[in-house]
C-alpha cells in the first residue's frame, strides 16, 4: 500500500512538472512573437527564433510524461493516435488512469525498504499483478495472431497423441492389449455394465442380472481380441518357398466384427486372391488373418484394406485382392432396419489393380 501510494504522489508531480513546462514554453512563445512584432532583430536571424528551446522543452515534457505511462499500449496506429489525443486532454484536467506498479515503462526510483519488500516471499509479492498480453490487430483465432493457434487442451498435444495410441510404425508391431491387461480392466469394464444397466432402469442385483456385468464384460474383450494379437504371432513361419506363380483364393471366410459407431455386430464372409511371388501362405492363415483385424471396432471399409495390406507386406507378392460381404445390425436391428440389404466392399492392389483381365478373373471365380 505504502508503495502504490509513493507512486501516485510522483506521478502527479510529474504531471505538474510537464504542466509547468508547457505554461513556461508558451510564454516564451508569447514573448517571442511580441518581440518579433516590434521589430527585434532576433526575428531577422537566418534561422527559426528558438526552435532549439522549443525542441528542449518539448523533449523533456515527453521524458517526464514517459516515466509516468498513463495509458496502457496500444496496438496498431490509430490505436497510437488515439492514445496522443488522450494523452493532450492532460492539460484540461483530465487524468487517465496510471499502470499498476511493476508494469513495463513504469519503474520508478528505488527507495529504501524496496529490495525487502519485493524479494521472494516477502509482503509486496502476493500484491504484484501481471500485465495481460497486448490484443492482436489482427486474428484468425479470435484472440490470437495469424501465424499463432490456440493451445491444445492438457494432454493433448496434438492431434496424432490425442485419439488414442501412437500409430505402430510396422503391421508386425500392432499389439495394443495384453492378458495382463484384460485381468487388469475387467473390474472397471463389469462396474461399467452395472452403470449401464442401473441407467437402463433395471436392478443388477436381481437374479437373472446377478452376473450379466460380468458376462458382458468378458465378452466384450473377445469380441475385441483382435487387439491383443499381430500378425507375426499368426504367420508362425508359415511363408513356404514354392515355385507356383498363378492364383490362390480362399472365399466364404466368415467373419464377425463389433461396428465402432454403435458397438453393434456386422456379419459377412470374406474372399481372398493372390499370385505368389516364389512363396505362398498357408491357407489357414488367411482365414487367421481376417480374424486378428475383424476382431476390433471396425468398419469395413478399412478391415478391408487391412486385410490387404496386411498379406502383401507380409508375402510381396505380385497382387492381391480381399471381398468382403456383410450385413450390418446397425442398419437390421436399428436406424433404416433393413433387413435384407447387404454391403460389399473390396481392395485390389498390384496386378489386380493394373489388370482387368486378373481382377476380372478373381471375380468370376468368387462369385462361382
Amino acid at each position: 500500500m505504502f508503495h502504490s501510494l509513493q507512486a501516485l504522489c510522483f506521478q502527479c508531480r510529474a504531471v505538474g512538472e510537464a504542466r509547468a513546462g508547457y505554461k513556461v514554453e508558451r510564454a516564451q512563445r508569447g514573448g517571442r512573437r511580441r518581440r518579433a512584432e516590434e521589430g527585434s532583430p532576433e526575428s531577422n536571424s537566418g534561422k527559426s527564433p528558438g526552435r532549439e528551446e522549443r525542441r528542449a522543452v518539448a523533449r523533456r515534457n515527453a521524458a517526464l510524461l514517459g516515466r509516468v505511462s498513463f495509458l496502457p499500449s496500444l496496438p496498431g496506429a490509430r490505436s497510437q493516435e488515439r492514445a496522443q489525443q488522450q494523452a493532450g486532454g492532460f492539460s484540461k484536467g483530465f487524468c487517465a488512469p496510471a499502470r499498476l506498479v511493476g508494469a513495463p515503462g513504469s519503474e520508478l526510483p528505488p527507495t529504501p525498504g524496496d529490495s525487502a519488500r519485493e524479494a521472494p516471499g516477502g509482503p509486496m509479492e502476493k500484491l504484484k499483478l501481471r500485465e495481460p498480453p497486448p490484443l492482436r490487430a489482427s486474428a484468425n483465432y479470435n484472440c490470437y495472431g495469424p501465424a499463432e493457434k490456440p493451445p491444445t487442451a492438457p494432454g493433448r498435444p496434438g492431434e496424432a497423441s490425442a485419439r488414442g495410441p501412437k500409430a505402430p510404425e510396422s503391421w508386425k508391431e500392432e499389439r495394443t492389449r495384453s492378458e495382463e491387461d484384460n485381468e487388469l480392466h475387467l473390474p472397471s469394464l463389469t462396474a461399467a455394465y452395472g452403470t449401464i444397466l442401473r441407467a437402463l432402469g433395471e436392478d443388477p442385483q436381481r437374479q437373472g442380472l446377478l452376473k450379466t456385468p460380468w458376462r458382458a464384460a468378458t465378452a466384450m474383450q473377445f469380441f475385441t481380441k483382435g487387439y491383443q494379437e499381430t500378425i507375426t504371432d499368426v504367420l508362425n513361419d508359415a511363408i513356404f518357398d514354392e515355385d507356383h506363380d498363378e492364383m490362390v483364393i480362399v472365399k466364404d471366410i466368415d467373419m464377425f466384427s463389433m461396428c465402432e459407431h454403435h458397438l453393434v455386430p456386422f456379419v459377412g464372409k470374406v474372399h481372398i486372391g493372390y499370385l505368389p511371388n516364389k512363396q505362398v501362405l498357408g491357407l489357414s492363415k488367411l482365414a487367421r488373418i481376417v480374424e486378428i483385424y475383424s476382431r476390433r471396432l471396425q468398419v469395413q471399409e478399412r478391415l478391408t484394406k487391412q486385410i490387404a495390406v496386411a498379406i502383401t507386406e507380409a508375402l510381396q507378392p505380385a497382387g492381391v485382392g480381399v471381398v468382403v460381404e456383410a450385413t450390418h445390425m446397425c442398419m437390421v436391428m436399428r436406424g433404416v432396419q433393413k433387413m435384407n440389404s447387404k454391403t460389399v466392399t473390396s481392395t485390389m492392389l498390384g496386378v489386380f489393380r493394373e489388370d482387368p483381365k486378373t481382377r476380372e478373373e478373381f471375380l468370376t471365380l468368387i462369385r462361382s
